[in-house]
């Protein structure tokens, strides 16, 4: 272990729930520090003795410590999320197998590189449970590094899968603010992955597949669509997650059969491939009702997310799309074999919203 992360791991948790301390923090230069720390790659006072895997150990570490520290220091200064983003994108390239190993808070295996470690390892050696920080600090390291094109783990990653973690919390029908804040961040991951390169929607698909049939997995899909997306009135989305799907829109990856008139076109791509591959997943969305905000979307109704006023070909191509996903809605409608489980699921969470 680093010297430092004794330190780290008390500021965490007192940036975290003291405004007065994080705004001590940061009067006295903790940014600055933690951004020295990150460009000088951790300096090792053990000295050149350790095995370079265990100097690799520490340093994930530290990233990993550094990161959710910004994110508690965020929590009451927005500048801290600035920073957090701005380490995370110095060596970010078009390939993360090309990534630099010295600047990114990983953990290398044999077929792909992994954030999700770090945040575990750090919140299972410094974290009780009462104190409830690290999950909402887990959900803003990996939000920070979704939208900064840094992969997350996939399913065989010892330390679980994140994105069953980010369903699981979304299944939660709890109401308190804490939990709704929650839900919404994890929500925000999962359509920042959406709006990257089809490439980083594999471990996410292949997540989804796994559960499409679980209760889970209906009402995450169910808070997704009909309450941070709104389908029945966009309009009523929140100002700040307006905020976001507008950011979304801005640097979200064009696709070669629709021109992005929204932040919400590439939700409804991700839907489509998911029905194409997967029955049972096209058996969920229509079961949850997915079919109201593709109509939306074809109608429009999200494009004051998005840029200029869309031509009459763009809308058509949007039709197009759209109307091919509603047509594959409408047959797994019409369907008998619709898991009783999958009806269950679905009218309990109605009774409960």
């Amino acid at each position: 272990m680093h010297p430092l992360m004794p330190y780290i791991h008390f500021s965490i948790h007192l940036a975290y729930h003291s405004e007065a301390a994080a705004t001590l923090f940061i009067k006295n230069g903790l940014l600055h520090l933690i951004g020295q720390l990150w460009l000088h790659d951790f300096p090792d006072p053990h000295g050149p003795g350790l095995l370079s895997d265990t100097k690799q150990s520490i340093r994930m570490d530290m990233r990993a410590g550094c990161i959710l520290l910004l994110g508690a220091l965020s929590r009451h200064h927005p500048s801290a999320r600035e920073l957090a983003e701005y380490l995370l994108s110095l060596n970010t390239t078009s390939s993360a197998s090309l990534c630099d190993e010295k600047m990114s808070v990983i953990l290398r295996s044999s077929k792909s590189i992994y954030y999700y470690a770090g945040i575990h390892t750090l919140a299972s050696h410094s974290s009780p449970d009462e104190f409830m920080v690290i999950p909402s600090l887990t959900l803003f390291l990996m939000e920070v590094c979704v939208v900064n094109g840094r992969p997350l783990a996939s399913s065989e990653h010892p330390f679980g899968n994140p994105w069953l973690s980010l369903l699981t919390l979304l299944s939660r029908v709890e109401t308190s603010e804490y939990c709704c804040t929650l839900k919404d961040t994890a929500t925000r991951i999962i359509l920042w992955c959406v709006s990257s390169s089809d490439e980083h929607w594999f471990s996410l698909l292949e997540a989804l597949y796994s559960v499409s049939g679980k209760h889970s997995t209906i009402t995450a899909f169910y808070y997704i669509i009909h309450h941070f997306l709104s389908s029945r009135d966009p309009k009523m989305i929140s100002e700040e997650n307006q905020d976001v799907l507008r950011r979304m829109y801005r640097t979200a990856v064009p696709t070669p059969t629709l021109k992005l008139t929204n932040p919400v076109d590439r939700f409804v791509c991700l839907l489509r491939q998911g029905i194409l591959s997967y029955s049972l997943f096209g058996l969920m969305l229509c079961n949850v009702g997915a079919s109201r905000l593709v109509e939306s979307v074809m109608l429009g109704s999200y494009d004051f997310l998005g840029g200029e006023t869309p031509s009459a070909g763009e809308r058509q191509a949007r039709i197009v799309v759209c109307t091919d996903v509603l047509q594959k809605l409408e047959i797994f409608g019409k369907r008998d074999e619709i898991p009783l489980d999958m009806r269950v699921s679905h009218q309990a969470f109605l009774s409960k919203t």
